[in-house]
């Protein structure tokens, strides 16, 4: 099944009635790097998760404790926690650094949950790179296929 555009994506996380408004954009290779663009060019705001969690570490922390919990309870929480977007949607960058740090049977838990049960007041949109198909299974990316919350950007 093919993925969904990213402004039907967007309209169904903005205006949708839909429970969980987070998404997932897969940026195509010539893009990774320019998601300030991207979100300029969908009209909504930008936020890098990578930014967020290591203006946490403190200088004797040797690991950073990832965990699929954490990750959306407290990292991305907390990085739309003191936000107005504009737009009312974020692009989410660096998730796949984190994501990528978990084992198999978290990171179908961490989707599951964006998918199924995490609620927050602003919509997300998750970039992550169409390459990497080790992130998320094939059969939880189905899912948000069906689901219309996966869109694909190769502008």
């Amino acid at each position: 099944m093919p993925e969904t555009s990213s402004s039907r994506v967007l309209e169904l996380l903005l205006h949708g009635d839909i429970r969980y408004r987070t998404g997932i954009l897969e940026i195509a290779p010539s893009w990774l790097g320019r998601e300030p663009e991207i979100a300029a060019r969908l009209g909504i705001d930008f936020a890098d998760l990578r930014e967020r969690i290591l203006s946490e570490v403190q200088p004797e922390q040797q690991q950073l404790d990832i965990d699929w919990r954490r990750l959306i309870d407290h990292d991305l929480g907390g990085l739309v926690a003191n936000v107005l977007p504009t737009g009312g949607c974020i692009l989410v960058a660096n998730v796949d650094l984190f994501v990528s740090s978990l084992r198999a049977a978290d990171r179908e838990k961490f989707w599951s949950a964006l998918r199924e049960a995490y609620r927050h007041r602003w919509a997300l949109l998750l970039a992550l790179p169409a390459t990497n198909r080790r992130l998320i299974s094939p059969a939880e990316r189905e899912r948000w296929v069906v689901a219309d919350r996966l869109a694909a950007w190769n502008e």
